[in-house]
């Protein structure tokens, strides 16, 4: 299933992913529903940004997008949402990589994994669609699979 096609089938949507995955890109592309982007509330405590972003969402009615890596921890906090995308390849080009950067994102975006992992065990039935790992298809909806198979090294 293509992305195009979970904007049309779900209402209320969060992109997640690793830093650098094209989360705000793919959010920008949207223009039918308001969007809450996680930067917009990094100024805040770790723990209360997530707060705000899941009290923000759960208090506008209706169609609905959220992006950001603060998104599974909004989740858990119990943000409501129709369904999930996940992006897992990062669209910087290895070489223009700042490896310092690179390893902090490497290590934001294995949190982001274990925290989705962990709320989807307690919420198997709201679809996640992922971009491909290798061997799966584009969209493919990893809601049925093993949580543990969410886990992806960037």
């Amino acid at each position: 299933m293509s992305f195009d096609r979970v904007f049309k089938l779900y209402d209320r949507i969060a992109i997640t992913g690793a830093p650098q995955c094209g989360k705000t890109t793919l959010a920008k592309t949207i223009t039918d529903r308001p969007v809450l982007h996680s930067d917009d509330f990094k100024h805040l405590a770790w723990s209360d940004a997530s707060q705000v972003m899941a009290d923000k969402a759960n208090a506008i009615e209706g169609p609905l997008i959220v992006e950001g890596v603060a998104v599974p921890r909004a989740l858990r906090k119990g943000m409501k949402i129709d369904a999930v995308i996940l992006l897992t390849q990062p669209k910087l080009a290895p070489e223009k990589r700042d490896p310092v950067r690179w390893k902090h994102q490497v290590a934001m975006g294995k949190g982001v994994m274990k925290v989705l992992r962990e709320w989807r065990a307690n919420n198997p039935r709201i679809p996640v669609y992922a971009e491909p790992f290798p061997g799966e298809r584009i969209g493919q909806n990893i809601a049925d699979d093993d949580p543990n198979e969410l886990e992806h090294e960037a």
